[in-house]
């Protein structure tokens, strides 16, 4: 049988009645179409009532508020399209479709009207007083003459002369390009394909497809298109943020505990070489260490073993407590808002009572993409406030 019809079989949950579904973290019901959002709508809708629990609703947009009120009251919020298109303002992207940017403004009172009955938003400032106020700061590493180049190159002629010509063949791999340069000396290397091997990977010639006189029926690779060889950008040192954290942790004083985020594995990585190097004693938490060694990990630095825990933003987001540590590093920050806020979460939560404060230190390197980043993810996060008003909110319950 295979796993597909295995799926459209009931299984024992599918046979028993619940008078409530509570689901938590419903956030990651974001993707409509997923396996896991479709099972937890069934749950929902075959109990009684249902509660949906997230503190971060929202990550950009309305449009990731929809499947959790889609799951809580279908009959009220049946379709995506029709919610985006009544409640969303809207503009043609540069490369086609449309990008949602907020609320519409002719709308956004009827916004609040319909999904008020179904939301219940209680602010942590409210629920949790006790805990210490959040402090956001900035570093500003300057790249060295190496590195500025690299990056420089990669900014006005899309390619970089490193030990190979690295091309970027579009505007979004040229973005993510510049990221990786600015954060430390990009590597590349010409490797075999993996994806040749698995040949699941693999497409009919798209000119023999489309009928084109002369094609031929034969595969071409998507990730090689049919070469057998990838180029592989590693980074390596120097590197103008990982000196930094280095001097951060030196002045601080090697032994305070620390948090040190990066949305790139590969930078963090290469933090930790450098820590090993310099003989900072550390732990790291990236999407490959497993379920078991994840609670180990995050032991060893609550248990004050080792001062310093590296991890991605994704990886680091959830299901953890990080109270030991009052300053949270953020090497490179996750494009997502809501991933952002939920990292600084492990630390700004029950137990971090025995801080002063909380400080979130972000590194921005001057004149590179990290500024524009900068804005846009300010950017999402009031779009995040308008969905939730939560300094509206705020203001109210303080104020009286």
């Amino acid at each position: 049988v295979s796993d597909s019809k295995c799926e459209a079989h009931p299984k024992e949950l599918n046979g028993m009645s619940f008078k409530c579904a509570v689901i938590d973290e419903a956030h990651r019901l974001i993707h409509p179409e997923s396996k896991q959002t479709r099972a937890a709508w069934w749950m929902m809708w075959q109990a009684g009532r249902q509660l949906a629990l997230t503190g971060t609703p929202s990550g950009d947009t309305i449009e990731d508020l929809w499947p959790i009120l889609h799951g809580i009251a279908p009959a009220a919020f049946p379709v995506k399209g029709a919610f985006v298109e009544l409640f969303a303002a809207e503009q043609r992207k540069f490369f086609g479709g449309f990008e949602v940017l907020g609320l519409n403004p002719e709308t956004r009172d009827l916004y609040y009207e319909v999904t008020a009955p179904y939301i219940r938003r209680v602010q942590k400032k409210i629920v949790l007083p006790q805990l210490p106020d959040k402090v956001f700061e900035y570093r500003y590493p300057e790249m060295g003459a190496a590195q500025a180049k690299a990056y420089k190159e990669m900014r006005d002629e899309m390619l970089a002369r490193l030990d190979e010509i690295v091309i970027a063949p579009n505007p979004l791999s040229q973005a993510q390009r510049l990221g990786m340069f600015a954060a430390a000396m990009p590597k590349a290397e010409t490797v075999p394909c993996r994806k040749c091997r698995e040949q699941p990977g693999w497409v009919l010639n798209p000119d023999w497809a489309r009928g084109i006189p002369g094609g031929e029926a034969w595969l071409v690779c998507e990730k090689c298109d049919g070469t057998a060889q990838v180029q592989e950008i590693d980074l390596v040192m120097p590197s103008c943020k990982v000196d930094d954290l280095l001097e951060f942790i030196q002045d601080e004083g090697p032994d305070r505990p620390l948090v040190v985020s990066s949305e790139s594995k590969k930078l963090l990585m290469l933090a930790s070489k450098a820590m090993t190097g310099e003989k900072m004693r550390h732990v790291i938490l990236t999407g490959d260490t497993g379920e078991s060694e994840r609670q180990a990990v995050v032991a060893r630095f609550q248990d004050a073993h080792v001062p310093v825990i590296l991890l991605t933003p994704q990886t680091g987001g959830e299901g953890i407590t990080l109270t030991r540590s009052d300053t949270v590093f953020v090497m490179v920050p996750s494009w997502s808002a809501r991933t952002n806020l939920q990292l600084v979460d492990r630390v700004h939560r029950i137990g971090s009572e025995i801080h002063d404060s909380i400080r979130v230190i972000t590194q921005v390197v001057p004149e590179t993409v990290d500024e524009r980043k900068e804005e846009v993810l300010a950017g999402k996060t009031e779009r995040i406030d308008e969905i939730t008003r939560d300094s509206e909110r705020l203001k109210w319950l303080l104020n009286g």
